[in-house]
C-alpha cells in the first residue's frame, strides 16, 4: 500500500509541476485526476463501511472446552457496485477455526453473498466472545483502507472439560492404595476381634484355630471393611494480578485439574472432597458419579478473584476435617501465607501436595518443607503432562 501511495503522491507532484509550467486543457485534467482519485477512493470507502454487511452464526452458544461446533460467516455485498477488497480477522486468543485464512482478501461483486462453513472449538473454560474480530476493506487503488470491529458478535459459555487420567503421579498416597488388599466389591479388609461359626463358602485360611479347639466347632474370624483412604483437593480461587487473558487461561487449568483428580480418584473407588471458596467456604465430597456432576456443575460457573485466600481455604477445610488427610492444593497465587499454611498444615500430621499454575514459584518453592510434594503446570501445558 505505502507503493501505490507514494505512486499516487508523485503523480499529483508532476501534474502539478507541468500545470505551472506549461498549462494547457490536458495538463489541468491530469491534475484534476490526479487529485479526484484519491478523493474519489475516501467516499468510495466510507460508502462501503455503510453499506457493507456481515452475518456469523455458531451451532450453540454453550459448548464444552475443545469441542467443536459448526460456524459460518457471510459477507454480503447488498448494493449495485463492486466491493473491491474485504479481509477479515479473527478472534484467536481464546478459539480456533478450520480452513479459515485471516489473509485472504475477498472482492464481491454486485449482489453477491459468500458463505463460509467451518468448525470453530474454544481454548478454555469461561464467558467470552469469538468469532470475527475485525474487518479490513480497502479501496480500488490500493491507496486507503479502514478497519472496524465486526458489529455482530457471538459470545459464548464454555463449559470445562474433564480431562481422563491414566495414572495420578501427584497423590501422594498412590503407592498405599495400590498396596491395599481389597475384597470382591474393592474394600480393603482388616480383622475384627470377634469371631464367629464356619459356614459354607467361608475362605478355610479365615478359620481360627485356638477357638475351633476350644468349642470343638469350626470358627471363622470377621472380616470388616477398612475405610478407603479419602483425599482432599483444595481448589483455590484466588488469582495474581493478570490480565484478562490470562485470568482466563489460568482458572481454567485450575478447574481442569481439580476435576481430572477428582474424577481419577472417584473411578479409582477413592472417596475425595473438594473445598473452594464462593463467598464463604464450601465442600463437595464425592462419592459417586452424581456428586461428581455436582462438582462440575458447580465448577461451570465457579467465579474466581483476586482476594489472597488459598491460605484461608486451606486452614478452615483442615478443621472441618479434623483428622489427617492426604491433601492436593490447587492454586494458580502461591502466595507466602499459603506457604505458611502448608507447612502448618504438614505439622498437623496431613499429607500435602501443592500444584502451582504459572511460571514464578521459586519464591513459594523456597518456603515450603521438603517433606511437601510440589508440581508445577506452566500455562501453554497439558493437564496430562504433569498430573499423569
Amino acid at each position: 500500500m505505502l507503493l501505490y501511495r507514494l505512486i499516487m503522491l508523485g503523480f499529483i507532484l508532476l501534474t502539478g509541476v507541468l500545470v505551472s509550467i506549461k498549462g494547457g486543457v490536458i495538463t489541468y485534467t491530469l491534475f484534476a485526476l490526479a487529485l479526484l482519485i484519491p478523493v474519489s477512493s475516501a467516499v468510495y470507502l466510507f460508502y462501503v463501511f455503510i453499506r457493507f454487511r456481515i452475518y456469523q452464526f455458531v451451532d450453540r452458544k454453550t459448548v464444552v472446552k475443545c469441542q467443536q461446533v459448526p460456524y459460518v460467516f457471510t459477507l454480503a455485498n447488498e448494493d449495485i457496485i463492486t466491493y473491491a477488497s474485504v479481509r477479515v480477522t479473527f478472534l484467536t486468543d481464546f478459539s480456533t477455526y478450520e480452513h479459515v485464512d485471516s489473509d485472504k482478501k475477498y472482492c464481491l461483486s454486485s449482489c453477491e453473498r459468500i458463505n463460509h462453513e467451518t468448525m470453530i472449538s474454544c481454548k478454555y473454560r469461561g464467558e467470552y466472545t469469538i468469532g470475527i474480530d475485525k474487518v479490513i476493506i480497502t479501496d480500488f487503488f490500493n491507496l486507503f483502507h479502514m478497519t472496524y470491529s465486526c458489529p455482530s458478535k457471538i459470545n459464548v459459555r464454555v463449559l470445562p472439560r474433564v480431562v481422563t487420567l491414566d495414572t495420578l503421579s501427584i497423590a501422594p498416597s498412590e503407592e498405599d492404595m495400590k498396596q491395599n488388599r481389597r475384597n470382591p466389591e474393592g474394600a480393603s479388609m482388616i480383622p475384627d476381634n470377634e469371631v464367629r461359626q464356619f459356614y459354607n463358602g467361608d475362605p478355610q485360611n479365615r478359620i481360627h484355630w485356638k477357638s475351633t479347639a476350644k468349642t470343638q466347632k469350626l470358627m471363622v474370624r470377621n472380616f470388616m471393611a477398612e475405610p478407603k483412604p479419602s483425599m482432599s483437593v483444595f481448589l483455590d480461587t484466588s488469582l495474581p494480578s493478570l490480565s484478562e487473558k490470562d485470568a482466563i487461561i489460568y482458572s481454567d487449568k485450575v478447574i481442569e485439574c481439580a476435576l481430572a483428580i477428582s474424577n481419577y480418584l472417584l473411578m479409582h473407588k477413592t472417596d475425595n472432597i473438594v473445598f473452594y471458596e464462593k463467598r464463604t467456604l464450601m465442600h463437595q465430597a464425592v462419592q459417586s458419579k452424581a456428586d461428581f456432576d455436582l462438582l462440575y456443575n458447580t465448577c461451570c460457573q465457579l467465579p474466581f478473584h483476586k482476594k489472597e485466600a488459598g491460605s484461608i481455604l486451606l486452614m478452615s477445610g483442615l478443621l472441618l476435617l479434623g483428622a489427617p488427610s492426604h491433601c492436593i492444593v490447587l492454586t494458580a497465587a502461591p502466595t507466602k501465607e499459603l506457604g505458611i499454611a502448608c507447612n502448618e498444615a504438614l505439622n498437623f500430621g496431613h499429607t500435602i501436595t501443592v500444584l502451582a499454575i504459572g511460571t514464578s514459584t521459586a519464591e513459594f518453592l523456597g518456603l515450603l518443607d521438603k517433606k511437601i510434594g510440589f508440581y508445577q503446570l506452566k500455562p501453554d501445558q497439558e493437564v496430562n503432562d504433569v498430573l499423569s
